[in-house]
């Protein structure tokens, strides 16, 4: 499933916007990287990549205007 949300630049990362750095996010949760301009094109594109790994799936699409974290592993 990794692989196939990467293919539409949603990964497992996170990125500090004031360092720039990235790290990793915990199990199973996921950040679309790009401009989102319509959170439903971006829940069905999830959805169909999902869809080619599982038919077995719960999926929530959020839009945030940001996060903070601790502990996250630094790639």
């Amino acid at each position: 499933m990794h692989s196939a949300l990467a293919d539409i630049n949603i990964y497992r990362v996170i990125k500090n916007i004031e360092t720039g750095k990235f790290y990793v996010l915990p199990r199973a949760c996921y950040q679309y990287i790009g401009d989102i301009s319509n959170i439903e094109v971006i829940r069905c594109s999830a959805e169909n990549a999902i869809k080619t790994v599982t038919d077995n799936y719960g999926l929530v699409v959020t839009q945030s205007l940001g996060a903070a974290w601790a502990g996250l592993a630094e790639i």
